[in-house]
């Protein structure tokens, strides 16, 4: 007897290779979201390092993949206690690292240089 189960977007799953650009541009958005309270205004370069996807693996076997690019973040004004974006801001490298299988936390975001922390 086989039985199929079909998982959805955002599911547990397991990749031998480690997703797109494309992909983890679309997941960037969403951890930003997550994690910091004012939203980038475009993503200008994807792998501005020209480091290709890389993989951190963990102690207990888990990979982690790390992306890096180069995101426009604009400054802020505050109107009526509402952020308002400018159209002067800065370029700010973003090292976006991804564990798709960790359903708790899946993301880590690091601006500037890469650390290794």
């Amino acid at each position: 007897m086989f039985i199929f189960l079909f998982l959805g977007e955002g599911s547990l799953f397991t990749e031998s290779s480690p997703p797109s650009y494309a992909r983890a541009s679309q997941e960037l958005v969403i951890a930003w979201e997550k994690l910091y309270p004012l939203p980038f205004r475009e993503i200008l370069k994807q792998d501005p390092l020209k480091k290709g996807i890389q993989t951190e693996k963990r102690k207990d076997t888990r990979k982690v993949w790390m992306y890096n690019f180069l995101v426009f973040m604009p400054k802020y004004d505050r109107r009526e206690n509402v952020p308002v974006p400018r159209k002067e801001g800065r370029e700010v490298q973003v090292i976006f690292l991804w564990e798709p299988n960790h359903l708790e936390e899946p993301y880590r975001l690091q601006l500037g240089e890469w650390n290794g922390n």
